[in-house]
């Protein structure tokens, strides 16, 4: 039994050894202490009676109380979690070490280009279309800009055009004869942070990579290896990694951003998080709770292993900002753990994504490796 004052109290001696033998509570002179979470999984799946003032309350009122609190998500998760046989720790937190960062993309000194070309700015549609063609046909064939002729045919069709972030690119590097100012401002204009989108696909092609458009996945791009161009076999078609930019100050519907992810997965292409620098600090955040994994395929707890995860929890009809995201990256980084954003569908199904850290060698912005875990 478990009785419901202003916290969660079981004091009958039968139950309270499995609770701490199965890590629920804490043992407070022999009367363990529930959160909220921990009292109503007990009542859901444990059939565990709750009275509160003499009274045995239904299962119902529980779900209300859980509804009132806007926590009903938080449950999900941790019932899920928690009825796969693994341990959850509500609200807690424990420093743990620095985990290493996850992969390091190394870096390579970006090819000197050394001709020029003109470009008209198609201001209605932002392509750029160039007057040599012959100039046009070496950028693309030696060091994938643009789009020479036809996609995947580009033999067929005599243009050759750029990208609006191709074009800035290739403006500052004295490359392109263009005004990149006025495609600066009208990209401003028209795309939700375009500067921040242009930044981080600058930082990556200054470090030798192939960088275009993300369209057909659901992303802003698509990131080939250094070195790859046209020219070489067919595997240059194939894009490895997918780069998503989410400033800090954007916002999304979490089932939206899911759907870029499963796309990507779908695919079999690494979803990459972009999240360009600023100065302003991550703001102080408390993870929903504490996750213990496995340790060579045998469930962890406290007594035998260390959390692996903090874990927030959010439905899909959740708003996601890039400066909650931040924060919480940076909590767990602080903290020596992984990150688990755990989506909660229409019907409480949860999702589980394992946001990694990785390092992209003398970049300046913040990337992580989004992945779908299954526990």
């Amino acid at each position: 039994m478990i009785e419901w004052k202003k916290e969660f109290y079981c004091s009958d001696p039968e139950e309270t050894g499995k609770l701490i033998n199965g890590f629920f509570g804490e043992n407070k002179k022999g009367t363990v202490v529930l959160s909220f979470y921990e009292a109503l999984f007990l009542a859901d799946i444990r059939n565990f009676k709750v009275v509160r003032n003499g009274k045995e309350v239904p299962i119902s009122e529980m779900f209300e109380e859980g509804a009132k609190r806007g926590v009903l998500a938080r449950y999900f998760a941790f019932r899920d979690w928690r009825n796969r046989g693994l341990v959850a720790l509500p609200e807690k937190e424990e420093k743990v070490g620095e985990r290493k960062v996850v992969k390091v993309y190394k870096s390579i000194n970006p090819p000197e280009i050394n001709f020029k070309l003109k470009g008209s700015f198609d201001k209605e549609n932002f392509f750029v279309s160039c007057d040599d063609y012959a100039a046009g046909r070496e950028l693309y064939m030696k060091y994938w800009f643009g789009q020479l002729g036809m996609y995947k045919i580009s033999h067929l069709g005599k243009n050759y055009v750029l990208d609006s972030y191709e074009a800035i690119y290739l403006w500052k590097k004295g490359v392109l004869e263009v005004d990149g100012k006025e495609i600066m401002k009208e990209g401003e204009k028209r795309i939700p942070y375009f500067k921040d989108r242009y930044r981080i696909y600058e930082e990556w092609r200054d470090r030798g990579y192939v960088v275009k458009t993300g369209f057909k996945f659901g992303s802003h791009f698509r990131i080939y290896m250094p070195g790859v161009n046209p020219s070489q076999d067919k595997e240059w078609i194939h894009s490895k990694h997918v780069l998503h930019v989410f400033p800090r100050k954007a916002e999304l519907l979490a089932s939206d951003w899911s759907r870029a992810i499963r796309v990507a997965h779908g695919v079999k292409k690494t979803f990459i998080l972009a999240i360009p620098k600023e100065m302003k600090k991550p703001k102080k955040i408390t993870p929903h709770f504490m996750l213990y994994h496995r340790i060579k395929n045998l469930a962890a707890n406290p007594k035998t292993g260390k959390p692996r995860f903090y874990l927030f929890a959010i439905s899909e009809d959740s708003i996601i900002s890039g400066d909650f995201l931040y924060s919480a990256l940076e909590k767990c980084r602080e903290d020596g753990v992984e990150l688990l954003l755990a989506m909660v569908d229409r019907e409480s199904s949860v999702t589980y994504y394992n946001i990694k850290r990785i390092e992209l060698e003398g970049g300046k912005n913040s990337y992580f490796e989004i992945q779908w875990l299954q526990p």
